[in-house]
């Protein structure tokens, strides 16, 4: 089998991989001064091994973006002028190690210094106006992406909250990095396998991703979204069957003080997925999700039991959500996939019209390009409609006011990087020219509704809520994208090169504009 593997790769990848393995394979007892690693390698008294490393890693990034006018001209927007910028500078700490070779453990800390501008652009209530005029909503403020990266391409590193540099006290804790800022960020797990490796036990916070077909594209849980604590199992007792659980708890977002904003957010995070496998052609995903305010309720932490189905059981207090993927795959060639997350939908006539039906859809392939060492290129098609992943705030026994339940953690989406209301068409070629360094391509092409202003289009915001009155028999809760309000359209191209220990480089650019319906 491993010669079948190796034949079909070219000499270019096999001495790719071959460079790579003696890295790995060499020995980092000691301090290497180069890496700033420090490696032990003993023994417990019984004979048990013990492999532990210490890292100090530094890791920066900086980032520019220039903006014109669509005649050309230079913008002079509210952040104050074209050119925008913004840095980061994170040193960190780590201490890993493993025993026996099925128990691993690992904790980083670290301490940072950044900026990422940002525009302010308005208002709205969350309730849409026009179909509920006495609806209590609240007002929220939006902004622009960070003006110094590619839409989607900023991804917040810090826990909780930030400061102003020289304003580190308990009363300026801040929730975004307008201006030089400090933070810190923290990252912490316990994983060991059991039973010959059919069941594998995760606990901590770090980074996560479920029903991916592709690396980066879930639906429900991608690896772009901020981390929280939390527990993971899988259990895999034939190789076409594995069964997964999380159960975390999520992580406010602080725009309104530690008090205040959590006091609204007291929600934890449970998923059970099953996958099927025949052989190497057909991968098929389905399970549940839910976000629920904080309690001690068995059901969600159990792998086995639909949350939707257990939620008809206890009460309707929680934001539910179902899945399903499906992907062929012909070896050497690539692989087709399609995703389906439906978080709310009433069937009837009108199914596909209303806006109560809260589904987000996927589809997209990925080929191998054979005249490039290790090269891929996917092509994808993703479609996230209104009010999707997104809930009304909801009044539970346990809690002295309603309390937030949309699919996010620390005000980023668990899922895919793009708003509700919103579709995307990405192409992105990537490839290896050498040994550590990989070049992509990519093009994208994104609209999205206005969240705000005089054009705005209900539901194409997180914190927008679909109110219970009137979801099946109002005229305005239909859909009718591109053309019911303002649009932004996003064309973005960017050319990437990256070099290991964190060296790298990118350029591309950006071009949007709104249309009026």
């Amino acid at each position: 089998a491993a010669e079948n593997a190796a034949s079909a790769l070219s000499e270019t990848e096999l001495q790719l991989l071959r460079k790579s393995r003696d890295k790995l394979s060499a020995k980092t007892a000691g301090l290497d001064w180069r890496t700033l690693q420090y490696g032990l390698e003993t023994a417990t008294r019984n004979g048990i091994p013990v492999h532990a490393r210490a890292d100090f890693d530094i890791s920066a990034q900086v980032s520019g973006g220039y903006y014109f006018t669509q005649s050309g001209e230079k913008s002079h927007e509210k952040s104050g002028g074209p050119l925008e910028t913004a840095w980061e500078f994170w040193p960190s700490f780590t201490i890993y190690g493993d025993i026996a070779g099925n128990l691993t453990a690992g904790i980083m800390l670290a301490g940072g210094f950044f900026t990422a501008n940002r525009d302010y652009l308005g208002s709205y209530n969350t309730y849409y106006p026009g179909y509920m005029e006495d609806a209590a909503g609240v007002m929220t403020d939006t902004y622009s992406r960070p003006r110094a990266f590619f839409p989607g391409a900023y991804r917040p590193k810090w826990d909780g909250y930030i400061w102003n540099m020289g304003k580190v006290n308990n009363s300026d804790m801040l929730a975004w990095p307008e201006g030089a800022s400090t933070g810190f960020g923290t990252g912490s797990e316990i994983a060991g396998t059991l039973f010959d490796e059919i069941l594998l036990l995760r606990i901590g916070r770090f980074d996560r991703e479920y029903g991916a077909e592709l690396h980066g594209y879930s639906l429900l849980l991608n690896k772009n979204a901020q981390p929280f604590f939390g527990v993971d199992a899988v259990f895999t007792p034939f190789s076409f069957l594995s069964i997964s659980s999380v159960t975390g708890i999520l992580e406010y977002y602080s725009a309104d003080g530690i008090k205040e904003a959590a006091a609204r957010f007291q929600n934890a995070y449970s998923l059970s997925m099953i996958e099927l496998r025949y052989k190497q052609y057909l991968y098929f995903t389905f399970g549940s999700s839910t976000v629920w305010p904080k309690r001690f309720e068995l059901g969600y932490l159990f792998p086995l039991v639909d949350k939707l189905l257990y939620q008809d059981n206890i009460g309707d207090f929680d934001n539910m959500g179902e899945f399903v993927n499906i992907k062929l795959q012909i070896p050497k060639i690539g692989a087709v996939w399609g995703s389906f997350f439906l978080d709310e939908i009433n069937p009837q006539d009108e199914i596909f019209e209303l806006d109560r039906s809260l589904f987000a859809v996927q589809g997209g392939g990925v080929f191998t390009v054979p005249a490039l060492p290790f090269g891929s290129l996917a092509l994808s098609y993703t479609r996230i409609e209104p009010y999707a992943f997104t809930h009304n705030k909801v009044e539970v026994p346990w809690y002295n006011q309603p309390v937030e339940e949309a699919f996010l953690n620390h005000g980023e989406p668990l899922g895919y990087n793009l708003k509700p209301n919103s579709d995307e068409i990405k192409a992105l070629l990537r490839f290896m020219s050498a040994e550590n360094v990989s070049l992509s391509v990519q093009y994208s092409l994104s609209r999205h509704g206005a969240d705000y202003g005089s054009s705005q289009v209900d539901g194409s915001s997180y914190w927008s809520e679909l109110a219970p009155e009137g979801r099946n028999d109002n005229p305005a809760l239909r859909k009718y994208f591109l053309s019911d309000g303002a649009y932004e359209w996003s064309h973005t191209a960017r050319v990437g090169c990256a070099y290991s220990f964190e060296i790298g480089g990118g350029g591309g650019g950006v071009v949007s504009g709104g249309a009026y319906r």
